[in-house]
């Protein structure tokens, strides 16, 4: 017999306490949801009566204050709200009120100082009760061994908030196991706040108001929603509001910081999309030139991801009509066959398969599509797309997006911490850095490729049968300290063009750089 988590019992009972609490500390809300209900439903019939002229002879009660109205310290109407709007400013502006203010204040500060002197006095008699208990067991304890209150206050711990540390660290992770009782709960404290009964008259009045354009009982309007809002303030605690005032900055100034993140990461690519090919950085020792041309690289690496997948995209609204996931899975098993591994291999393949179309002009050599009826040419105003044309660009791009490797090719350690979403269909690559958790960066973290020389050397080589020669076909090469590697003209003038070894005048490094 399988046992049941005891834990269900417990949010059970939570559940229970909860609808208890409901009847009898929040029983005005069942009454204000009904008054919405049918607050909604009279404008809703207003609204196609007097939408398409059928007659009628019900009132909406949009308008119509609750029932059971809660004390608070708004007048009722406009009218009474302007009259005491103007005896709140002229009984502010007065002698009496300013020194009544002060009188207050200083029965605060009164109040402040009887209660803060003493307990600055307690401090400070503990802290030097503190000092003189531990100058008398100095030398007495060896560094490695406890003292006695560290003793006594871990065994005090781990009987206590040890215990429920951990107890609730289970609960909470059991409640996000089973999120059916957070969602119940949220909902039923959304009952109990009003929040359905808020949605409601908002509804309610945009029916009514969409044809009647009713100015007059907006401020009727902000009344009742100040009523509905009573109960929040009036139940729950100072304290409450006050943790969750904090919890609401907190996550609105991290959503503003993470803002400003990707605001300067975009202008970043942007000055780096307005520079060449090829980018040198120059400055002085110390000047951060190894940070900024890493954070330079890691921006180009995301901006090949983003212009590899603007291709896709483009190239499929060019043809919405061909079966595009039938050439990925080509392309994939391609790929795990060895036959494509780099773009000229993917090029070479495409331009096979465009012979062997040519040769039977099949559907099925076509990747499944129907040339006769969607066509093979795609006309923009501007030039004429072939469809093969099209299938190359999009397997290039596709091969260039989907490869799972790191983009940069160095001569120093770069760690790269895109992640690619793949749940069997197209596959998306996540380049948010800036939201990462650090402690699971490990887990999918790339480095960048060692950068081998002869790749960019197109005179002579270290090694003339170096298999890398041309293996640079995409990506981003990053070298850092490029003046230690390559020398400089003083440096550089006893070497000779026509000699047999490889240096930096016949190499030809500079004219792949230029």
């Amino acid at each position: 017999m399988k046992r049941i988590n005891y834990r269900h019992f417990v949010c059970i009972a939570i559940t229970l306490g909860f609808i208890v609490c409901g009847v009898f500390a929040f029983s005005n809300a069942f009454w204000r949801l009904v008054e919405s209900f049918r607050d909604l439903g009279l404008s809703v019939a207003y609204y196609f009566c007097e939408l398409f002229e059928i007659p009628y002879t019900f009132t909406p009660t949009v308008n119509e204050l609750p029932s059971r109205l809660p004390t608070i310290f708004l007048p009722e109407t406009w009218e009474a709200f302007k009259v005491s709007w103007g005896v709140y400013w002229s009984l502010w502006a007065t002698k009496e009120n300013f020194f009544g203010y002060l009188a207050v204040l200083g029965n605060v500060v009164r109040w402040l100082i009887v209660l803060l002197l003493p307990l600055i006095l307690c401090i400070v008699l503990l802290r030097l009760a503190c000092e003189r208990y531990l100058r008398n067991m100095k030398g007495e304890e060896s560094h490695a061994e406890e003292s006695r209150p560290l003793k006594l206050f871990k065994r005090i711990a781990n009987n206590t908030l040890r215990r429920v540390r951990i107890w609730c660290i289970g609960f909470f992770a059991f409640l996000r196991e089973h999120k059916i009782y957070v969602t119940i709960w949220i909902c039923m404290w959304a009952y109990f706040f009003n929040a359905f009964t808020i949605g409601l008259e908002f509804f309610a009045y945009y029916f009514y108001f969409v044809l009647s354009f009713d100015f007059v009982n907006l401020y009727r309007q902000a009344f009742k929603l100040v009523c509905d809002l009573t109960v929040v303030f009036a139940t729950v605690p100072l304290w409450l509001l006050a943790i969750a005032a904090v919890w609401f900055l907190d996550r609105l100034s991290k959503k503003r910081g993470y803002a400003v993140l990707e605001h300067h990461e975009r202008r970043n690519r942007g000055f780096l999309n307005a520079r060449g090919v090829v980018l040198f950085g120059v400055g002085q020792p110390g000047v951060g030139k190894t940070e900024w041309e890493t954070d330079a690289a890691l921006s180009y690496e995301v901006q090949i991801l983003d212009d590899a997948l603007e291709i896709i995209l483009e190239t499929d609204r060019h043809f919405p009509y061909f079966p595009w996931i039938t050439l990925e899975d080509a392309l994939r098993k391609a790929s795990y066959d060895h036959v494509i591994y780099d773009i000229w291999s993917v090029r070479r393949w495409v331009r096979q398969r465009k012979q062997l179309w040519q040769r039977h002009c099949s559907p099925a050599a076509l990747f499944g599509y129907e040339a006769e009826r969607y066509g093979l040419t795609y006309n923009d105003d501007l030039t004429t797309i072939d469809i093969w044309q099209a299938i190359e660009d999009y397997s290039c791009a596709y091969f260039i997006y989907t490869i799972q490797s790191s983009y940069l090719i160095s001569n120093y350690s770069i760690r790269s911490d895109k992640l690619m979403d793949d749940i069997g269909n197209f596959p998306l690559w996540n380049t948010d850095f800036f939201k990462r958790d650090s402690r699971l960066i490990d887990s999918f973290s790339r480095h960048s490729h060692i950068l081998d020389f002869d790749m960019l050397r197109l005179g002579k080589r270290m090694l003339s049968d170096n298999p890398n020669r041309a293996a640079f076909g995409f990506g981003v090469w990053i070298i850092d300290e490029v003046s230690t590697e390559r020398k400089n003209g003083p440096e550089t003038q006893h070497l000779r063009v026509d000699a047999e070894e490889c240096n930096q005048k016949n190499d030809l490094f500079n004219v792949c750089v230029g």
